[in-house]
């Protein structure tokens, strides 16, 4: 009784209405692909993590094994090393349980609740607790930059960005008893390297800054624990990691000029967007925080 009693107390039932005011972002297409704002009639729900999706699923119930290379594009292309393909991240296999896309949009639920417990639990940690915690969970979770990639259908990006809390959050915790095991920092890189690999280079670099400026050790035993935490982080991707690293040597995108590479880049222009919301850009492009942090 007590704790339900402490479940429905003001604090927590208005976290409840947060998170029920996430899900809503997501439901009204629950059985279908999310579309991006900018008139494009198809995201990469649609292009990439269906088909990848489907071709695993049936393979598996075809063969009884994961396949390590697909003939759905041109000559072929690896699946095993492929990082969005989602193969070693384990939550991503909760959505092969439902039918698709509906699958995509548990997994999304899944990480929108992941996200806001570790919130709450870093802020907790930081000592800010009440409506300043409950707003700060809000401006993060329903920051535009996070939808508008979800609209893209970045769903890979979308998942690994929910980690960044806990990944400071476990920074946090000086004596991590029951938690040595599992509430590693390493772990959490390895997780956003599973399913999200072009993030792990900003989160891994802000967490560096967080462990030496706000770690709860020494100053050289925050610096000493830096390197054993991304040998952990190295380890456990290691599945992905190596394979994508042997892969990544036949590449032709090695060989593309530098006018190529920088085709998505964002307009300088553009960054008038960090204060005024733009309509209908490119998912790459959005960088508006959102009103509630500006204000």
């Amino acid at each position: 009784m007590k704790i339900l009693l402490r479940l429905w107390d003001r604090d927590n039932i208005l976290w409840v209405v947060l998170f029920g005011i996430l899900l809503l972002m997501i439901l009204p297409g629950w059985n279908s692909f999310p579309y991006p704002g900018n008139g494009q009639p198809y995201s990469d729900y649609a292009t990439t993590h269906y088909p990848y999706a489907k071709f695993l699923i049936d393979s598996i119930k075809q063969t009884g094994e994961i396949p390590l290379w697909s003939n759905q594009i041109y000559s072929g292309m690896p699946f095993f090393a492929n990082p969005q393909a989602g193969i070693w991240y384990p939550l991503y296999w909760i959505g092969y349980l439902f039918p698709l896309p509906l699958g995509f949009t548990v997994v999304s639920s899944v990480h929108l609740l992941i996200g806001l417990i570790g919130v709450r639990k870093l802020l907790e940690r930081l000592e800010i607790i009440g409506l300043p915690a409950l707003v700060s969970a809000a401006a993060f979770l329903l920051m535009p930059k996070l939808w508008a990639h979800f609209g893209g259908g970045h769903l890979t990006l979308f998942c690994g960005v929910v980690w960044l809390p806990w990944l400071l959050y476990l920074s946090q915790l000086a004596k991590r008893k029951w938690y040595w095991a599992w509430g590693q920092p390493g772990l959490i890189l390895a997780l956003i390297f599973l399913v999200a690999s072009q993030w792990v280079i900003y989160a891994g670099a802000l967490w560096v800054a967080w462990v030496l400026l706000l770690g709860k050790e020494t100053f050289w035993r925050r610096i000493l624990t830096i390197p054993g935490q991304v040998v952990l982080s190295l380890l456990l991707s290691a599945p992905l990691l190596l394979p994508m690293l042997e892969f990544v040597g036949y590449s032709s995108r090695q060989n593309i000029s530098l006018a190529d590479r920088l085709y998505l880049s964002l307009p300088w222009e553009n960054l008038m967007g960090l204060t005024l919301p733009t309509w209908n850009p490119g998912a790459e492009w959005v960088i508006y925080p959102g009103a509630g942090v500006l204000l």
